[in-house]
């Protein structure tokens, strides 16, 4: 880990990166350990950006799992601003259990004003431990997908993930806030995109709520759930320009 040399490269493209990521999972546990988390945050708090903290490990989560302990730790040095990723995963290293358990740092992180982004992508996000999150008020600040071509068949499009949550009992208002002015002002970009204010650019999309049978699915989280909405978009204006639009929305592979 460098960060000097991260310093350098942030520095030198100020008007394209917006903050400092690091990935708490078991590699970095198991070598630089804790450190690592000290140096990413004091890189963060150089740069005067929020850090970014992916949590979650990609194997089967054990009884006591002593990753969980080292995100316990990990997630103390977030402060306010700063962005917790995956919060609702069910991976090890995740904060909440599914039995409802959540750790206390997860409590305390928020009460910081650390940001929740739920971050969907393939392993890091389970139906049952958003249940239990929304249930006590663990409600995301952020919805956002964590797209690559690893997960698409799972998380399909952006709308489709926003679906999951509006089934889940959120509602149509608190979802579009926290996929367009929510991320906005985490990034410091509310004065730029985020909202329909005149003088924005003319990024559009226009949403219909279809009723029906839906089948969803969370990936690795390898939980379904069925739900009679679906945001499926209509018309896209990219910079005043009309774009393709569809939500890709289908029944993943896992639950076919």
């Amino acid at each position: 880990m460098d960060v000097d040399r991260g310093k350098e490269v942030v520095e030198a493209n100020r008007d394209l990166i917006r903050g400092i990521k690091i990935r708490c999972i078991q590699s970095l546990a198991e070598g630089v350990g804790i450190k690592g988390v000290e140096m990413a945050k004091k890189l963060a708090n150089d740069l005067k950006m929020p850090l970014m903290m992916h949590i979650g490990d990609a194997r089967e989560r054990m009884e006591k799992d002593w990753m969980d302990d080292f995100s316990r730790q990990a997630v103390s040095f977030l402060e306010k601003g700063d962005i917790l990723s995956h919060y609702l995963t069910s991976e090890p290293g995740g904060l909440i259990l599914k039995d409802g358990t959540i750790y206390p740092e997860l409590e305390k992180a928020r009460q910081r004003g650390v940001v929740l982004d739920s971050c969907h992508g393939l392993w890091h996000f389970n139906f049952t431990i958003a249940r239990h999150a929304l249930a006590q008020g663990f409600i995301p600040d952020v919805i956002s997908t964590d797209m690559s071509i690893r997960n698409i068949l799972v998380t399909q499009s952006l709308p489709v993930v926003m679906s999951k949550f509006l089934n889940l009992g959120l509602s149509l208002e608190e979802v579009v806030g926290m996929t367009t002015i929510n991320p906005a002002r985490v990034l410091g970009q509310e004065d730029r995109r985020g909202s329909l204010r005149p003088g924005m650019p003319a990024d559009i999309t226009i949403l219909e709520i279809v009723k029906g049978d839906f089948l969803f699915g969370d990936g690795m989280g390898r939980e379904s759930l069925r739900g009679n909405l679906l945001l499926e978009p209509r018309m896209v204006f990219k910079s005043g320009e009309i774009r393709p639009s569809y939500s890709r929305y289908h029944i993943p592979p896992l639950f076919q």
